[in-house]
């Protein structure tokens, strides 16, 4: 037994329609609706597509009987695509009740051909060739060494597009985030790593060149002296081992002086 809920619309000079909501096996014994069957929903267009047949044959054999050709050339038309739909809905409730029917899939149109970006390049600077390490005085000059900068990071930002180009690949080409993640850590941790080690041949270089041997001349008690700074004092040459504030001579304090060179006998023509 089945149970049809179904929702009427009626329209002036319009064959009134009906609407299929639901259909459901109904089970008398337990008086409980039980899962409806995959074809049911056929059944109900095929019944539509039949009333539809059955309204525009009458509209044609009244076209026919006016003797309105356009009317009647316009209803034939219709008549076919209807008699052609309702034959392919009862070939697809039979493939369905026999368990054979396969959803056609849309037909997926082809990606168009994509468009892809150049590189651009600017060839003034491959052509310059690699600039070369500057050669300033340290710690001055830094507009030369900003500048240098700039052209090693120019020159070696087009060498890489380049270098790309020549491989065949596109600028707007997706690359896998894995790869570009790796790629970055890989160059900060050398970054991280060559600024370390400059930070630590700085530090050891100033330690060089202001810790080192320096001529101070003859010592002068209104002077202080930095430590490395050699003077003469008392005939002999003395080494500062640390920082000597004025008025600290080289024989007054063994921690801060050292001596260099012990001074020498007298010669036989001393007068």
């Amino acid at each position: 037994m089945w149970l049809e809920l179904s929702a009427v619309t009626i329209a002036a000079n319009v064959e009134a329609s009906i609407l299929n909501v639901k259909k459901y096996d109904f089970d008398a014994a337990s008086g409980k609706a039980i899962t409806r069957q995959p074809w049911h929903d056929v059944d109900g267009e095929i019944r539509e597509v039949k009333a539809r047949i059955k309204k525009l044959d009458a509209e044609y054999a009244d076209a026919e009987y006016k003797l309105d050709d356009a009317r009647w050339n316009a209803t034939w038309k219709a008549l076919g695509i209807a008699r052609s739909n309702l034959q392919k809905l009862e070939t697809k409730r039979a493939e369905i009740m026999a368990g054979v029917y396969v959803e056609p899939v849309a037909a997926v149109a082809p990606s168009p051909v994509r468009e892809h970006a150049k590189w651009e390049i600017d060839e003034a600077i491959l052509k310059g060739g690699a600039p070369e390490y500057p050669q300033a005085a340290r710690p001055g000059d830094r507009d030369v060494w900003n500048e240098g900068q700039d052209r090693f990071r120019e020159f070696w930002i087009q060498a890489s597009h380049d270098a790309l180009r020549k491989a065949g690949t596109n600028p707007d080409d997706r690359v896998n985030l894995e790869l570009v993640a790796t790629l970055r850590g890989i160059e900060e941790a050398r970054w991280l790593w060559l600024s370390q080690r400059c930070k630590a041949l700085e530090e050891r270089l100033f330690q060089v060149e202001n810790n080192g041997i320096k001529a101070g001349g003859t010592y002068q008690r209104a002077l202080s002296y930095s430590r490395g700074t050699v003077v003469s004092f008392g005939g002999s040459a003395w080494v500062a081992l640390k920082a000597a504030d004025a008025g600290i001579a080289p024989t007054d304090d063994h921690a801060v002086w050292q001596l260099l060179v012990k001074r020498g006998a007298d010669g036989k023509d001393r007068t």
